[in-house]
């Protein structure tokens, strides 16, 4: 991201706030953070009062890429059981859709500890994030996201996403 702007890495000072990051920006430890959740710590900080600068890593030369990935066994991959799973996450994703307050309601009753107007927010704001089919694979996607880690030198070598995703296209 910083080379996407012209900035060197020493040009910046690592701090390590482990998961701490809204406290961090909000005791003026840091002036920003990387590893921040788009639908969690800009919420918090605005219910603070403060108005986050969001930078998602997409602007800045990060091809996009999945944060929640399902992971199966290789050889059972192609099971019935994970085919089941994977319907019921779509049709579970189908009703949150077309129901979000009343799914929240239902949330919230079953989980009163995180009835919360932060957990609302971020409810509301995580459902437009979703995949609508979660066995779809986006394979230019994947290789995109590989290419970028083996250019920055973040990987040793570009590995066939038949070798470690599977999904329907």
């Amino acid at each position: 991201m910083l080379n996407h702007d012209g900035v060197k890495a020493d040009q910046v000072k690592l701090i390590n706030v482990n998961f701490q990051l809204t406290s961090a920006l909000m005791t003026g430890q840091v002036d920003a953070v990387i590893g921040g959740y788009r639908n969690i710590e800009a919420l918090e900080m605005k219910q603070h009062g403060k108005n986050p600068v969001v930078f998602n890593v997409e602007d800045y030369g990060v091809p996009a890429y999945d944060e929640l990935i399902i992971v199966a066994n290789r050889d059972e991959a192609h099971s019935e059981k994970i085919k089941k799973f994977l319907r019921a996450l779509k049709k579970g994703n189908a009703q949150l859709q077309a129901h979000p307050e009343e799914s929240w309601q239902a949330f919230a009753r079953a989980h009163p500890e995180l009835n919360t107007p932060l957990n609302h927010q971020a409810w509301r704001a995580t459902l437009p994030l979703f995949a609508a089919d979660p066995a779809k694979l986006d394979r230019a996607r994947y290789q995109a996201y590989e290419q970028f880690l083996f250019d920055n030198k973040l990987i040793k070598s570009i590995t066939p996403v038949e070798r470690y995703a599977t999904g329907s296209e």
